[in-house]
């Protein structure tokens, strides 16, 4: 299982070594939000990072 960042959500390294100014911690990763759990989402899951970085997510 790949490395993935809980600062920037990325893959490859960890936070404590990441280079990124904008941490994305507390986004939940199903649905990009903040502030809920996962049992309770009903949102479409998609990609935060493809979605910020304007890719289909």
């Amino acid at each position: 299982r790949p490395l993935q960042c809980l600062w920037c959500l990325r893959y490859g390294h960890m936070a404590v070594a990441c280079q990124s100014k904008e941490g994305l911690g507390g986004h939940y990763f199903r649905c990009g939000g903040a502030g809920h759990v996962a049992q309770v989402c009903t949102q479409e899951v998609w990609c935060l990072l493809c979605h910020r970085e304007g890719r289909e997510a």
